[in-house]
């Protein structure tokens, strides 16, 4: 069991994220100001996946890699957000971006040994799924003539709610687990991460392929 998610985690799912980044150059002269802003995001979740997956194959730690990838990854979501969200919430979001760049910053110090920075991540995923509830809240108030389902902005909405909301699970009692030796539930809890995250990366890449301009 233990092997079989070693390699689900280290080699299999890191490669769903070429499934959005073919679709995204398939598409790419269609694609908006956002979508590009999530195309490049997957761009550097590539990068950052195949330097992560070399340093677990090899046993090393990717501690410093995950460091870049949440100090990066926030702002660009939330610039997401800010161009699909109505113009009032703009302030509000890139004062909630810059609070976390500040806080990562401490946090690195407060967690540095610590195997994961465990606090950006949680409020990361936090803010993440207030975005997402906002931007569906805007959809359910917005008289459109479109269905659900062709509307880009849709799929990959639901796929960063839907994978954050696993996220804020595993990391809320990622401590309590490891001091208790819940490894069982740990494992659980990591493999429906994992099955999220390659979801994600599936319905960033319907969205893109929704997007017809």
């Amino acid at each position: 069991m233990i092997h079989l998610f070693r390699l689900l985690s280290i080699y299999v799912i890191p490669l769903f994220v070429l499934i959005p980044i073919i679709a995204g150059i398939i598409k790419y002269k269609h694609l908006t100001i956002p979508l590009k802003v999530i195309f490049y995001l997957m761009l550097f979740y590539a990068v950052i996946a195949g330097i992560g997956s070399v340093q677990l194959a090899h046993h090393i730690s990717s501690k410093i890699v995950a460091d870049i990838n949440g100090f990066i990854d926030f702002p660009v979501i939330s610039a997401f957000y800010i161009l699909i969200l109505n113009r009032k919430w703009r302030i509000p979001v890139i004062i909630i971006a810059i609070v976390y760049a500040i806080f990562w910053v401490a946090d690195f110090f407060i967690e540095r040994n610590s195997p994961q920075n465990i606090y950006p991540i949680i409020y990361e995923s936090i803010f993440i799924m207030l975005y997402a509830v906002i931007y569906m809240n805007q959809q359910t108030q917005i008289n459109v003539e479109k269905r659900w389902s062709e509307n880009s902005f849709n799929w990959i909405n639901s796929g960063f709610f839907i994978y954050v909301a696993s996220t804020l699970l595993m990391y809320t009692f990622y401590d309590l687990m490891l001091q208790m030796q819940l490894n069982a539930i740990f494992l659980v809890l990591w493999i429906i991460n994992d099955v999220t995250l390659g979801l994600l990366y599936i319905l960033i890449a319907i969205g893109f392929n929704k997007c017809r301009q």
